[in-house]
């Protein structure tokens, strides 16, 4: 939080006129904890899953017809219908990153207590994006000679079925394309139950995860609900 404010200052400072808008998962959290007055250094606050109400907002702006101050999304979008990249505007800037991010999925089906994934609506369970979309964006970002792409997910493994897919296609795509791409993700432990998917992960070119052991202990697991990790022996 505070980095966010430190970075709106400057930003403020640098470009008085400019019109400050916060979204993303703090606006959600803070609202729900009614704390959303401490980001009234922005001009507007948008709470929930931004792609089928920002358009509005823009037609709305360029018709000079002004904002609500606290907007927000009454329900959430579907992954599936997720369009592509603006591949004019990533081809221009990619040389600036060294690597990419390409969102694949949303939500987990678990219910660790420390997470504020599992507050949000509709959030405990995965809305995924077309396997065929995920592994085009992939094929246009590694043309473009990039070599390590982060797949952003809640918990690439909440629907397996789905994962196994996306791996699937993204093996099909090397075996075509002749690339190959470094691939790091985040999921659960509960993974290791699924050497088919493990071995599909690693073909597919995953050579680095994120995972949430948090304890050793198995009382403080069970006390946070992390149970994917009790069943397993660490």
């Amino acid at each position: 939080f505070d980095a966010i404010v430190d970075l709106q200052k400057v930003l403020k400072a640098r470009f008085p006129g400019a019109t400050y808008v916060i979204g993303g998962p703090i606006t959600w959290s803070f609202n729900t904890a009614k704390k959303i007055s401490e980001l009234n250094m922005f001009d507007h606050i948008f709470i929930g899953d931004g792609e089928a109400t920002v358009p509005h907002m823009i037609r709305e702006r360029l018709a000079q017809r002004p904002w609500p101050r606290i907007i927000q999304s009454e329900r959430r979008f579907d992954l599936a219908k997720a369009l592509p990249m603006n591949r004019r505007l990533m081809d221009g800037t990619i040389s600036r990153y060294y690597g990419a991010v390409l969102e694949v999925s949303r939500g987990c089906p678990f219910l660790c207590e420390f997470c504020d994934i599992r507050i949000l609506p509709d959030n405990n369970r995965a809305h995924v994006k077309n396997p065929e979309l995920i592994v085009s964006e992939i094929a246009h970002i590694a043309e473009l000679g990039v070599k390590q792409i982060l797949l952003a997910c809640d918990n690439f493994i909440g629907n397996q079925a789905w994962a196994e897919e996306v791996c699937d296609k993204i093996i099909a795509w090397q075996k075509s394309s002749g690339r190959r791409v470094s691939l790091y993700t985040w999921l659960t432990i509960n993974v290791s139950k699924s050497p088919k998917l493990l071995q599909k992960l690693r073909q597919a070119g995953f050579d680095m995860f994120f995972i949430g052991v948090e304890s050793f202990n198995q009382s403080s697991l069970l006390e946070t609900a992390k149970v994917q990790n009790t069943s397993i022996a660490l």
